[in-house]
């Protein structure tokens, strides 16, 4: 049944006595029917139908609708929806073109007699865009379906209750102005070699979406079009049990998408004219079944721009990743120059690179002269191979390897042949001592300028000496964890070219510099890990700053600030190291957990009772003025980032 829909009332209060019901004023009415027709296609037809209770004007609007949207949602029971539906088909003007017919009913069974009956009224009525998502039992829909002269968008889902039931999809089209088709649940039929070719006969054929797409044991889907353009296909692993193939033999085919499971060969007629590929793998429990059939997909489409991924994607192909790296280094032309290599593999402790595919990029980097290497990954390997460090012609190399069993060292060689190299960056490294128990592993590196080093360590030593005649910048990041090997503790600057040192960690090194000091910026963030923080190490700090007598720009966090309240007695230092200082700058941070912890105890030990500190940007009182005790005209400037 349809049920009406009330009038609208706007109740209008003229003084607080009287009471005037009136109607609202009625605009829409005004419109033509083509936009109210137009604004009705929009509602469930059942809801549109309620509308023509409002008035005479809207009486007869919604027997003709270019839209029919029937939806079994809202009804309380199948029986209210076949009424329903029988009422506004029987009331629907047949003069009226029929546009649009969307019938959806997924939840609940629908007899085949009620589907064959709308489709049968769509076809009658030259309807253009078909959509039918319902659950029948039904094998096969009638052949008047497929020899439409008008549908130019057709989208059919069928769900079915019993699992062995197959509807079949018919191996002859006539759907001349078809250009968009949507398929789940469908069977195709094979000739006699087990190939069906359900598509070729669609000549103006631009998408086309297969759901759920289900194979018959060994055989080949062929997708054969000269127009289409984009392709997706999704489904879940049980319904492609068998190992079938998919040929594409689509000239102009441009964007192919994936959702599922890829346990089909898939074979591309050549030249490859897709350029857009997107690949979802929905089930990875058969990783090392699909993992190489993955990397023949993504060696056959050879002329991709754009790649698109998701992260179960990753996971399947790494069991493949040592033949997919390989397969694109002897692809690549050798004539052509390698300037610059980059492995980027995010450093997670469950995703990491097999040692042979870093070792066969390390050899390929030296083989072809690259000139600019980055490698970042997780990998247990001790040593890289010794040809990386006597490449001459690296002019950058950046170097960051992760391990995932700690503690586990990564050496860096003693012996270093990198005549062209200028920047160098290395994480995670351990540094070699010499005889005199100091490492000092840069001192040949002729032209090196800028140097990063971040948690590295020395092996049966505590120092580690940076000599270099060209060095300019240098950038040390360390913090103190107990659980590590013992970090460096002395850290001596040979360097008389050095303008630029920015350290970032826990300052619990001696720090010394050859004289004179060539250093003229200084960037100190004290970045502490809780527990580690203590005077000692505030007062090596201090030392730093009084080592360092050339500095004429200061950077500091607010935290570096707070490391030096703990230096007993700051404010008699006499700090006459920074009587150069031009600009002052500090960085405004949150408060560490370890200083969070010390600030707090530290204001117990004062007022006797505990004080609740919030991790805010702090700055302590005087710290920023001992600083400018010699340099007063330095200009100051805070930066507040937020984090």
């Amino acid at each position: 049944m349809i049920f009406p829909l009330e009038p609208k009332t706007k109740r209008i209060t003229t003084n607080p006595n009287t009471n005037i019901e009136n109607k609202e004023e009625d605009r829409l009415s005004d419109l033509p029917d083509s936009i109210l027709h137009h604004i009705l296609s929009l509602l469930d037809t059942k809801q549109a139908f309620q509308t023509s209770i409002l008035s005479t004007r809207w009486k007869n609007l919604p027997n003709h609708l270019p839209t029919l949207r029937l939806s079994s949602t809202g009804f309380n029971s199948f029986d209210c929806f076949i009424k329903s539906l029988t009422q506004i088909l029987s009331l629907r003007d047949d003069s009226t073109a029929l546009h649009s017919l969307d019938f959806y009913r997924p939840q609940d069974f629908v007899d085949p007699k009620i589907l064959e009956s709308m489709v049968n009224y769509a076809i009658s009525h030259n309807v253009q865009l078909l959509r039918i998502s319902v659950s029948c039992d039904i094998q096969q829909l009638q052949s008047s379906l497929f020899s439409s002269q008008t549908l130019t968008s057709l989208d059919l889902s069928i769900h079915y209750y019993i699992h062995h039931w197959k509807i079949l999809f018919p191996s002859s089209l006539n759907l001349p102005a078809l250009t968009t088709l949507t398929l789940t649940g469908f069977y195709f039929r094979s000739d006699n070699n087990g190939c069906t070719e359900p598509f070729s006969s669609l000549n103006k054929l631009n998408t086309l979406i297969i759901g759920n797409l289900r194979f018959l044991k060994g055989q080949s889907l062929c997708i054969s079009s000269t127009t289409l353009v984009n392709l997706t296909i999704y489904g879940y692993y049980l319904y492609n049990k068998y190992k079938s193939k998919i040929m594409l033999s689509a000239p102009y085919l441009s964007t192919f998408a994936f959702t599922g499971t890829p346990n089909q060969t898939l074979c591309v007629s050549h030249p490859c004219s897709i350029t857009h590929l997107y690949i979802d793998v929905e089930d990875i429990s058969w990783v090392e079944e699909d993992s190489a059939t993955l990397l023949s997909w993504l060696l056959e489409l050879a002329n991709i721009k754009s790649l698109t991924v998701s992260s179960n994607t990753l996971q399947v192909l790494r069991p493949a990743a040592f033949t997919f790296v390989s397969r694109i280094l002897s692809l690549r032309d050798d004539l052509t120059s390698l300037q610059t290599l980059d492995l980027y593999h995010c450093p997670r402790d469950f995703d990491f690179v097999c040692p042979d595919i870093l070792k066969s990029i390390v050899y390929y980097t030296v083989t072809y002269n690259v000139q600019r290497v980055r490698v970042c990954v997780t990998c247990n390997i001790q040593q890289l191979p010794s040809c990386l460090f006597s490449s001459q012609t690296l002019t950058s190399l950046d170097l960051s390897i992760h391990h995932r069993i700690l503690p586990a060292k990564l050496l860096f060689p003693s012996s270093l042949n990198l005549p062209a190299l200028t920047t160098l960056t290395l994480i995670s490294f351990y540094f070699l001592s010499g005889d005199d128990g100091c490492a000092e592993p840069f001192s040949t590196l002729n032209k090196l300028n800028t140097l990063i080093i971040r948690h590295c360590k020395v092996v049966d030593a505590q120092t580690l000496c940076i000599s270099s005649t060209t060095l300019v910048n240098f950038t040390m990041v360390g913090y103190n964890y107990y659980y590590y090997y013992k970090e460096i503790h002395k850290l001596e600057l040979s360097t008389p070219r050095l303008s630029m040192f920015a350290f970032t960690g826990t300052p619990d090194l001696k720090l010394c510099v050859s004289h004179p000091c060539s250093i003229t910026h200084l960037c100190i963030h004290a970045e502490d890990i809780i527990g580690f923080v203590k005077e000692d190490s505030a007062v090596l700090l201090i030392s730093w700053l009084q080592e360092l007598a050339n500095i004429k720009s200061l950077t500091v966090s607010s935290n570096t600030l707070q490391v030096l309240s703990f230096v007993p007695d700051l404010f008699n230092v006499k700090l006459t190291s920074l009587c150069n200082l031009e600009s002052l700058q500090v960085e405004m941070k949150l408060l560490t957990p370890g200083l969070y912890v010390l600030l707090s105890h530290r204001k117990y030990k004062e007022t006797g009772s505990r004080i609740h500190l919030t991790k805010d940007k702090l700055i302590p009182v005087g710290v920023v003025e001992f600083l400018l005790q010699t340099s007063p005209l330095a200009k100051v400037n805070f930066i507040n980032n937020d984090d």
